[in-house]
């Protein structure tokens, strides 16, 4: 076999890229296939089940997708491929492996790869000149955050700040703001049945039973 990566996120980005580079992807432990899309459930062919992904048998030719820029430098041009680093099992895939499509479940270590710029320039280490040419979910995905932050690296923890309830403070600041308002004290007057009323009832629509209210400052 050819080198091995190392066991965290850019060790595999980058041996996988230099595999590609000199098309020994397969020699190296790397089988990548095109990938074509997410597979359906059974009971519902349109429903996409994330699972599942439509990939060809026949791992890729880097060669066809590789072209050389300068001795160092080449373009590599692909939609998406789907990659699982397994030097047991590549021994052992074929190169000529039937050219058709076939619905597989996603690996555990499985990768998916989408190129996210028109190409991705590369050299011959593995890197890659623009960090957004790359889409990368699965396991290389999960592992990219963790496996790039420094060994004694600690999360930063918030700290627990005692908090009023919500409703409370809104029952507060409104019961200020009413406080606030200048009041008006009332004098209420009651008409009773024998009581006279200074006005008609029948011009304002007065009934004997009314309660008359006026307010004084």
């Amino acid at each position: 076999m050819g080198q091995k990566p190392c066991g965290n996120l850019p060790g595999f980005i980058y041996a996988f890229l230099r595999s590609a580079y000199t098309n020994t992807a397969l020699e190296n432990g790397f089988i990548a296939r095109q990938m074509y899309g997410n597979g359906t459930f059974r009971y519902n062919p349109d429903i996409a089940d994330p699972d599942l992904i439509v990939v060809k048998d026949q791992p890729i030719k880097f060669d066809t997708l590789i072209k050389a820029i300068d001795t160092s430098l080449a373009t590599l041009k692909f939609k998406q491929l789907y990659v699982v680093y397994d030097p047991k099992k590549a021994t052992s895939y074929y190169v000529n492996q039937a050219d058709k499509k076939k619905t597989v479940v996603i690996d555990k270590k499985g990768s998916i790869v989408k190129l996210a710029t028109k190409e991705a320039i590369i050299d011959q280490k593995g890197s890659y000149t623009d960090y957004r040419a790359f889409y990368i979910t699965g396991y290389w995905g999960i592992a990219r955050v963790g496996d790039q932050l420094p060994v004694e690296y600690q999360p930063p923890f918030a700290p627990i700040i005692k908090r009023d309830n919500a409703v409370d403070k809104i029952t507060i600041a409104l019961q200020k703001w009413t406080d606030s308002i200048p009041q008006k004290k009332c004098t209420c007057i009651w008409i009773s049945r024998t009581m006279r009323p200074a006005i008609p009832f029948g011009s304002r629509g007065i009934s004997p039973l009314a309660v008359s209210m006026s307010c004084r400052p």
